[in-house]
């Protein structure tokens, strides 16, 4: 990683303990690549305990997905330690930092394939608690593709999540 490099065509951002980098949910075009520190990237769990996603280290990015695909943030990320460092990338500057490292473009996709991956195989778990023992019955709804029956059972975890 060209640290030079990624000092000319990004924005160096220093992040306390306990800080939020982003929420889940919001709407930006930028990626960050952790220079200093470590990371802990969740998801909501519906009015439960959040997930936990990864801990990121040196080295490592986050945020490229609300860049490359113009959605919202599917995770909140939070710095684990004082002094955290990490280059803020805006879309130009990624495809820029694509165009001359090759290296970093093959990352960055090999990178997106392994998350992919993982997070397929915490899809079970996952469900499972946000779901909690109804994960069957969702499953065999959707199987069945019975529409109303699986509407009104994910209307009653929401009216039970929220009392």
């Amino acid at each position: 990683m060209d640290l030079k490099l990624l000092n000319q065509i990004g924005k160096m951002k220093h992040f306390n303990k306990g800080e939020f980098i982003f929420f889940e949910g919001e709407v930006e075009q930028c990626m960050y690549i952790l220079i200093k520190g470590q990371v802990r990237l969740f998801v909501d769990s519906f009015g439960k305990e959040p997930v936990e996603i990864a801990v990121l280290n040196p080295g490592s990015f986050f945020g490229e997905m609300a860049l490359l695909t113009n959605s919202p943030r599917s995770a909140t990320v939070c710095a684990l330690e004082e002094d955290t460092i990490a280059i803020e990338l805006s879309k130009e500057s990624f495809y820029l930092l694509m165009e001359h490292q090759d290296d970093m473009a093959y990352k960055i996709l090999s990178t997106l394939g392994q998350r992919v991956s993982d997070t397929l195989k915490k899809l079970p778990a996952y469900a499972q608690s946000v779901l909690g023992n109804k994960q069957n019955q969702y499953i065999e709804l959707l199987q069945e593709k019975d529409e109303a029956a699986l509407r009104n059972l994910v209307t009653q975890k929401a009216y039970n999540i929220m009392e």
